[in-house]
């Protein structure tokens, strides 16, 4: 029932609900205590990502505006000595130029990944019901993830991983999340590439391996998955389109 719940909420911020469960929608947000602190927290995540694409564009805006003003500023170099000067010069700003482009562009690819990174709310705590010993181990970690204590929330994640079978996809999708939030992008890679291709968290697994695979350098791969997102058009198909569109700009 929960994981209904979810998807319900999800399909809200992907705008897909009908008229009927929009209204059904609404009533439940003024009605259900739960069901509104639920909706506040995947508010967190893709009101974030809005507020951030609209800085990005506005930075975006005032930079293309001082570049053109800098634009209208023409300089000429007139005379046989500063040509043969510049010449030498110019090749050796070149070589040094193509070394420093690749690893700025490198470096700006991710920094855009970044940009769009917001931890996923937890949702797998209250769906919890295996065993009192799973439930309270859960929960305690699951608290440890909510207030980004993300280190000691992988020593937990780990122990649940190796000590029982119980939701193991969910289980590896946060760990994922910690581990990209802590910086290790690398393994968190590994982590969401264990869950399987067919768990119900699919949506949000390649989302989120994108965000990863982008951050440890691998961006041909990470497109690769983007244009999977947007042909799957799940919830992450705006943010996949215009992270997408961003990245074509710095190529």
């Amino acid at each position: 029932m929960k994981l209904k719940t979810n998807k319900f909420i999800e399909r809200y911020f992907d705008d897909d609900l009908s008229n009927e469960e929009l209204e059904l929608f609404r009533e439940k947000l003024q009605t259900d205590i739960k069901f509104k602190e639920e909706v506040e927290l995947y508010e967190q995540v893709f009101g974030d990502l809005v507020y951030k694409r609209e800085r990005k564009m506005k930075t975006n805006f005032h930079a293309l505006e001082l570049h053109t003003r800098k634009s209208k500023k023409v300089f000429f170099f007139n005379g046989i000595m500063k040509r043969v000067i510049m010449f030498p010069l110019l090749f050796i700003v070149i070589i040094f130029g193509l070394n420093h482009f690749s690893f700025s562009s490198e470096q700006d690819f991710r920094i855009i990944f970044e940009e769009y990174f917001e931890p996923y709310p937890n949702i797998l705590a209250p769906i919890s019901r295996s065993s009192e010993y799973l439930d309270s181990e859960l929960s305690n970690v699951m608290v440890l993830y909510e207030i980004e204590q993300y280190e000691d929330a992988l020593l937990g994640l780990n122990t649940l991983i190796d000590s029982t079978n119980a939701y193991h996809n969910e289980l590896l999708f946060y760990k994922g999340l910690s581990l990209l939030a802590s910086g290790n992008s690398s393994e968190a890679v590994s982590s969401f590439e264990l869950m399987d291709l067919s768990c119900d968290m699919e949506n949000q697994r390649k989302w989120y391996l994108s965000l990863a695979l982008g951050q440890s350098g691998d961006v041909i791969q990470a497109k690769e998955l983007l244009n999977d997102i947007v042909s799957d058009r799940s919830h992450f198909m705006t943010y996949a389109e215009e992270l997408l569109d961003e990245l074509s700009i710095k190529e």
